[in-house]
């Protein structure tokens, strides 16, 4: 039989380092810029809003790879359905961002 404890211990610390995640891409997210801010800072909070969603889509992998490997062993971690709320919520505000972003020509 498999040892599960790195898995089980993954499965309990990924909920609340996702939640972290999404806090920080939030606040980047809405940031707005000064108005001395010239292209390159600009294009320095373009690249951390980025880097954050990056991490936080891993993060989201992990946590599937994570499940997907414990399968029927999975803790039932009262914070699930939170995340799950939240991960529902993280799509739909970035699919909001997506639409808002069609008519803007690149």
């Amino acid at each position: 039989m498999k040892d599960l404890t790195p898995w089980l211990s993954l499965a309990e610390r990924l909920p609340p380092l996702v939640e972290q995640q999404f806090a920080a891409y939030r606040r980047l997210a809405y940031a707005d810029t000064g108005p001395e801010d010239g292209p390159r800072e600009l294009v320095a909070w373009e690249n951390a809003r980025k880097a954050a969603l990056g991490h936080l889509q891993a993060l989201i992998r992990v946590y599937d790879l994570v499940h997907g490997h414990l399968g029927q062993n999975s803790p039932a971690a009262a914070a699930e359905p939170d995340l799950a709320r939240m991960l529902s919520d993280v799509r739909s505000e970035l699919s909001a961002e997506d639409d808002a972003d069609e008519g803007f020509a690149v």
